[in-house]
């Protein structure tokens, strides 16, 4: 335990890719969901890959994560790939919170994006 700690907060510190690498690696291996949840509070863009193990535990968190992630995304598209990119983490989204929550996300971009037609078209699609 202090030996995993003192080697968490070393690859921490550091500054390359590689470093960051191996920290989540071992994140990954140890199931530490403490630290993973700070990792993604950090870098909220990779609430994707650690949505799925975090829910259980920070089920509101991961999902004020995810709708801010998929919000941000969606202001940012520009092209029917970047919408479609946002139904994607519409559908992954759907398995994390549930129907419900996904409905009114979708609900919620419908009203903000309104006059994109491409974009409403690829939501009609999921």
């Amino acid at each position: 335990e202090s030996l995993y700690d003192r080697l968490k907060q070393r690859l921490k510190q550091e500054e390359s890719w590689e470093a960051n690498s191996m920290y989540l690696k071992l994140i990954a291996e140890a199931e530490d969901l403490d630290e993973m949840m700070e990792y993604v509070k950090e870098n909220p863009e990779e609430i994707e890959e650690y949505a799925g193990r975090l829910t259980g535990k920070f089920e509101n968190e991961i999902n004020a994560i995810y709708c801010d992630q998929i919000r941000q995304t969606a202001r940012r598209a520009t092209n029917r790939s970047n919408y479609k990119k946002v139904c994607y983490m519409l559908r992954k989204y759907a398995k994390i919170a549930g129907r419900d929550n996904q409905t009114a996300l979708i609900n919620e971009l419908r009203e903000l994006h309104r006059k994109r037609p491409a974009f409403m078209d690829e939501l009609d699609q999921i």
